[in-house]
């Protein structure tokens, strides 16, 4: 399927869709017209074998037996074509489903991070899971039995009226009231169904945070108020799909019961004229056979309707979210192969709501030169590193890697060349070996252990029960954080960048593994090093770095080497926690 974001209305979206099965749909129509087809043809083989039995003849080529075994006939295809419109409706269903979820996946992948900064993860695990469902249902099974109902009623309206055109006026004379609830019920029940679908993004937001925050919850003693929390949000799910549920059960019974009324019209009706003897009584029986095949193609159409509207609901979130913005494109040259100098001038950042973080920010890092950054909590030190690979976008100045703005570069390309570790430390369930190889999977062990000593990790790793090949938890369960700092650390190392980004990346080890850390970083400078920018604050890490800038407020406010800002700046002396001497005062931040 392609990945471009949907045009048009929803209805050609789905066209799309489908039309990645058009044998699946061909074949679905082929069958729907062969129990169509069976279907209406019944009554008049009905009607065949009763006058062969009032003429009394049963066993004549013609007679009564054969109409029977023909309608046995009749019946056993309408029984094998619906059993197997069954089979092709649901793999249908499967497949719309999993392309979808599909889609949705790649494209959370390419999405403007603002998209999903602003986004709650729970909203968006319920979009690619419980969203789908009422989709695929829908479009894959329902709306083929809902045209099916359609086809046949219209065709056998078609029949009466030839048979008997009075009757036929009666039988369907209330039909157009069912047309008219149907319009009012899709009209008022939109708009509750899609308000019920939020409240389960909701709600699966809530569920999540409690599942990622259970130590949290449980260290502060919140477990009731959370679930209160989450009582709340299922309420509101309950509610909302009661209140479609009762519009639906009384719009939808109303349609059910009209072809009723017709029906009891005919009887009246149709009864007087075969008592007088205007209409014959097989007449009459196969006219009222027609009658009776309405209620369930009504039925059908009537479920159909219902089922759309959380379908629609549903699609309406999906294409909502497939349009949100990508970032990059494919088409976009590579990053050129020249050394990859960093450079900003009048860089500006927000936040999603549009608050200011970086505010006309100027930095130079030289190829294989190093960077370091420090400043307050929320003084923007890890949003000036994310503008680089572009985890985040400048929302204004000038952001360049190797002499070419990070915007004009294909994202991939970008980001292969550009190595991360953060203090967040993230971690997949799997081995310890495939964490460290994530972005190299075909990496051999040799290089694996070689960033593992690097990171200081191999020691620690090889005394674990499998070694490198231990599996690890959600999120590193099984790893101290120290040790997950490391991992994190051997994987930005495994993909030799161009360029790293350490974000307090050894913020959790102690003094010593972090200095043979870095030890084992500057060995590791060859003819063409990797170009780094460090957020830290032990002196360890700044004395190392050709230049240390301080951000205050979004701004560079002070910037030099390690030893000329201790010498010079009581703010930094502050913040890296030394005298003017650069002896320790007290423990660094």
């Amino acid at each position: 399927m392609s990945d471009a974001p949907p045009t048009g209305s929803p209805l050609r979206f789905v066209a799309t869709l489908l039309g990645r099965q058009r044998g699946a749909v061909a074949l679905l129509v082929v069958l729907n017209i062969g129990i169509i087809a069976m279907t209406l043809v019944t009554p008049l083989l009905t009607g065949w074998a009763v006058e062969r039995i009032d003429a009394g003849d049963i066993t004549g080529t013609d007679g009564a037996f054969t109409a029977a075994l023909v309608i046995a006939l009749a019946g056993l295809l309408a029984a094998t074509f619906s059993a197997a419109a069954g089979v092709v409706n649901s793999r249908v269903s499967a497949v719309i489903e999993t392309d979808l979820r599909s889609r949705l996946y790649h494209h959370f992948q390419v999405v403007d991070p603002r998209t999903l900064d602003a986004r709650p993860t729970g909203d968006l695990v319920s979009l690619a899971s419980a969203d789908l469902i009422p989709i695929a249902q829908f479009f894959g099974i329902r709306l083929a039995r809902g045209l099916q109902g359609v086809v046949t009623m219209v065709l056998a309206a078609v029949i009466m009226v030839g048979l008997e055109p009075l009757l036929a006026l009666l039988a369907l004379a209330p039909l157009p009231v069912g047309v008219v609830i149907l319009a009012i019920y899709t009209h008022r029940a939109r708009p509750r169904l899609l308000e019920a679908r939020r409240a389960m993004g909701a709600l699966t937001t809530t569920l999540q945070e409690t599942i990622a925050g259970a130590a949290t919850v449980r260290a502060y003693a919140r477990e009731s108020e959370q679930r209160e929390h989450f009582a709340r949000d299922a309420e509101r799910v309950l509610d909302a799909s009661l209140t479609v549920n009762r519009m639906g059960a009384r719009s939808l019974t109303a349609v059910d019961m009209l072809p009723l009324v017709g029906s009891a019209l005919v009887v009246i009706v149709g009864g007087r004229l075969a008592i007088s003897g205007d209409l014959s009584v097989v007449a009459f029986s196969v006219f009222y056979t027609y009658v009776v095949m309405l209620v369930p193609s009504v039925q059908a159409v009537g479920m159909t309707l219902g089922q759309a509207q959380p379908a629609f609901a549903s699609l309406q979130r999906v294409i909502e979210a497939l349009r949100s913005p990508v970032q990059g494109s494919p088409a976009e040259p590579s990053l050129p192969a020249a050394p990859a100098a960093v450079r900003m001038r009048g860089v500006r950042a927000e936040t999603p709501g549009g608050d200011p973080i970086l505010d006309g920010v100027d930095l130079d890092v030289p190829a294989g030169g190093t960077v370091a950054v420090l400043g307050t909590t929320g003084s923007g030190k890890s949003t000036l590193l994310a503008l680089v690979n572009r985890l985040r976008d400048a929302r204004g100045g000038s952001v360049e890697v190797a002499g070419v703005p990070v915007g004009e570069v294909e994202i991939g390309s970008l980001r292969h060349a550009v190595g991360t570790a953060t203090d967040d430390n993230f971690l997949f369930s799997g081995t310890v070996r495939e964490n460290i190889a994530f972005a190299r999977p075909d990496a051999p062990l040799v290089d694996v252990e070689a960033a593992a000593r690097a990171a200081q990790a191999h020691d620690f790793i090889t005394a674990l029960p499998d070694g490198y090949d231990t599996v690890l938890g959600d999120r590193g369960v099984g790893l101290s954080g120290g040790q997950r700092q490391r991992v994190a650390l051997a994987r930005a190392l495994l993909t030799a960048p161009e360029v790293l980004l350490l974000d307090n990346a050894t913020g959790n080890l102690d003094a010593l593994t972090e200095a043979a850390v870095l030890d084992h970083l500057d060995t590791m400078r060859t003819a063409a090093p990797p170009t780094r920018i460090v957020v830290g604050y032990r002196p360890a890490v700044l004395r190392r770095a050709d230049e240390v800038v301080v951000l205050d407020g979004g701004r560079i406010v002070e910037r030099g080497t390690h030893d000329a800002l201790v010498r010079s700046s009581a703010r930094y002396r502050e913040l890296v926690g030394v005298d003017a001497d650069g002896n320790p005062q007290r423990s660094a931040p």
